[in-house]
């Protein structure tokens, strides 16, 4: 089942795609992390004979996992063939043509491996004595790839489906799955146990405008704390309002929002002055009004589910700057 209505169908062929040699790179070891963790549970179920029978005597049901296993090896031949072919340092790569099903299935698999490598960045963030840049190039990597899966391309267009694992614990990994996941600790506690370090990235940015700093960052900070991504768009609505509230302040005006106080502020005859030349003055005008236009109004109307913290802090220095252009106009 496919989670929108207007995504296409799952026959739907895509011709000459082309994706990022990362991007190739991350969903070949997240298919092999998938193949290993099949073949882990083929190698137990084997190894108990009583279960084994019991699978068995339903011989379709039986299969259903040596079938998943053999699907997924053909996919990491196919990711290595098109590698050897095109060249292992090739920036990119042409995948060819394949189906909407396909793409669903690759995005889950690379959905599956992100999961586990945040389980192992948390494990990892544990340790005493940690310098914040590693952690903090961790992150960015994760909500790269994340990134990459949920929201580009084709990959942007489709929904997960439930795999035949699909769900990660630390124990769920050994040396015997593979050398560059091995677990390194003996602890056993789940992803939602784990407590996620306080963010680096709070150190990264520079937020000037006091308001912001005081309503904003302690939001992002305690639904970070709490891995509550998608209630991040609660901070750029607070933002937004800051800004809004900024620029009625400055023009001494009440009762108006959005685009239109973007337009009384830098329009034709505006109330705020920015700069002499009249093409900057208009695109200060543009400015605000794709700041109102695509940043303010989705989350001011919608719920916009699961964001990076890494966007949503760009976004927060945006409004800032937007914030200090307010702040340094002149009053007309």
């Amino acid at each position: 089942m496919q989670a929108e209505n207007n995504e296409p169908d799952d026959n739907k062929v895509y011709n000459l795609v082309s994706l990022y040699a990362e991007t190739v790179r991350f969903l070949t070891k997240s298919l092999q992390f998938y193949h290993a963790l099949l073949n882990k549970d083929l190698d137990a179920l084997v190894s108990d004979k009583d279960l084994k029978d019991l699978l068995e005597s339903e011989p379709t049901r039986a299969s259903v996992l040596r079938k998943e296993i053999t699907r997924v090896k053909r996919a990491i031949e196919w990711f290595e063939r098109i590698q050897d072919e095109q060249g292992r340092e090739s920036f990119d790569y042409e995948i060819g043509s394949f189906t909407h099903g396909v793409i669903r299935f690759l995005k889950s698999v690379g959905l599956l491996y992100l999961s586990h490598l945040q389980q192992r960045r948390n494990t990892f963030a544990s340790r005493s004595n940690l310098s914040k840049y590693v952690i903090e190039d961790l992150d960015n990597q994760l909500s790269k790839y994340r990134e990459k899966l949920e929201t580009a391309g084709v990959f942007g267009l489709a929904s997960a489906i439930p795999l035949l694992v699909d769900e990660i614990t630390p124990s769920s990994v050994s040396d015997e799955v593979s050398e560059s996941v091995a677990a390194t600790e003996s602890s056993t506690a789940s992803l939602a146990t784990t407590k996620r370090p306080r963010p680096v990235l709070l150190e990264s940015i520079q937020l000037l405008d006091t308001a912001l700093k005081e309503r904003c960052l302690d939001l992002f900070n305690d639904f970070t704390e709490k891995r509550q991504h998608s209630r991040f768009d609660t901070v750029i609505v607070e933002a937004t309002r800051i800004l809004e509230d900024r620029l009625r302040t400055k023009m001494q005006v009440e009762g108006h929002t959005g685009d239109e106080l973007a337009v009384l502020a830098f329009g034709s005859k505006p109330k705020l002055r920015v700069s002499d030349v009249e093409a900057e003055q208009q695109a200060v005008l543009l400015f605000f009004k794709g700041i109102f236009g695509y940043i303010r109004n989705p989350p001011h109307h919608k719920l916009l589910g699961e964001l990076s913290p890494e966007r949503t802090l760009q976004i927060l220095a945006l409004l800032d700057y937007a914030i200090h252009i307010v702040e340094s106009a002149t009053k007309e």
